[in-house]
């Protein structure tokens, strides 16, 4: 005959409750990732984040006042807190655009 040991009523309860936690993660972590997986067809790329918690998680900054200027299909003026960036790269600082010539070798602003 065995003997029923209280230890081992503890060992099934927490492997119980580990296991449902588990499963729990994994249904998230499986959400999450579809969703990351499909974000054009969900319009998660048209979403704007403004939460200053979540931006200071990722290094970034709320801008107050952004303006944006398409020069062709690839590239883009853009105005922020008085600097200028021309797709990702600072130009200089300035105030906002008052005029844009866009010619066959250059673009004057």
């Amino acid at each position: 005959m065995r003997k029923w040991f209280p230890r081992k009523r503890l060992i099934l309860a927490f492997h119980k409750w580990l296991g449902i936690l588990s499963a729990i993660f994994l249904v998230i972590l499986s959400l999450t990732g579809v969703a990351l997986n499909h974000t054009e067809r969900l319009g998660l790329n048209d979403i704007t984040i403004n939460y200053g918690f979540i931006l200071e998680r990722y290094g970034m900054e709320a801008g107050s006042n952004i303006s944006a200027y398409p020069l062709s299909e690839s590239s883009v003026l853009v105005h922020l807190d008085g600097q200028l960036f021309h797709n990702a790269e600072p130009l200089t600082r300035a105030g906002i655009p008052v005029g844009i010539l866009i010619a066959d070798a250059f673009t004057v602003v």
